[in-house]
């Protein structure tokens, strides 16, 4: 994402660009492993894991491709006006896309979390988040957002080990906790970029240990 849209280093730009790809490459992967999990017995809560991963990757994907087009937009040698727009429409139009897509799938986490089976609930959760982004300061709130629906869904699966004491819930639990403490981190993005490739790095952990997590469950 570009957060000063008047000074913009590209190598900056591509590397989130990179990074973002990397993210959306790796959660499409958790969601075909926790696909080929739910055919393994028939489970729901997999099932819609693997549809909260796809979402998410669709939103890392959204992302990654607009800072591409910054890219190519900052090497075409526009106008400094002309640059100034389209930078902001293209950042904007992603940033847009990916907290829509972003919200969905830990929504949809969350609901699962939860033990919920009507899906109305899952759509009055993603409803009401939208209507507290349009309202108020889109980018914290997103990120406020995530944190909150992470945190219930943290809390979900440490309840959960406390009861199986397994490897795979532990993993499961830290995988979210680590994500949930990456969203904490972009909050305060804002004050000092260092958050940023903190909560970046809190991301790679988490996925990684989501994808050892699967693998260890492929494997029973």
């Amino acid at each position: 994402m570009v957060l000063n849209i008047y000074s913009v280093d590209p190598k900056l730009v591509g590397y989130d660009a990179s990074l973002q790809l990397v993210f959306a490459l790796i959660t499409f992967l958790l969601a075909y492993y926790a696909w080929k999990v739910s055919k393994l017995g028939n489970q729901r809560a997999a099932k819609r894991m693997s549809i909260s991963f796809l979402l998410i990757s669709v939103s890392y994907a959204i992302l990654s491709l607009f800072n591409f087009l910054i890219i190519g937009q900052l090497n075409a040698g526009l106008p400094k006006m002309q640059l100034v727009g389209k930078i902001i429409l293209f950042n904007g139009l992603g940033l847009y896309f990916q907290i829509v897509f972003m919200i969905a799938g830990l929504a949809l986490f969350t609901h699962t979390s939860l033990n919920m089976q009507r899906m109305r609930v899952f759509w009055l959760l993603f409803l009401l988040c939208l209507a507290a982004l349009h309202f108020g300061k889109t980018l914290f709130l997103s990120f406020l957002l995530a944190a909150i629906l992470l945190l219930f869904t943290t809390y979900h699966y440490v309840e959960h080990y406390r009861k199986k004491k397994s490897t795979t819930a532990l993993l499961i639990c830290l995988a979210f906790g680590f994500w949930c403490l990456a969203k904490i981190n972009y909050l305060f993005l804002m004050y000092n970029q260092i958050f940023y490739h903190i909560g970046n790095a809190f991301e790679l952990i988490s996925f990684l240990l989501f994808l050892y997590t699967l693998y260890l469950i492929r494997k029973q």
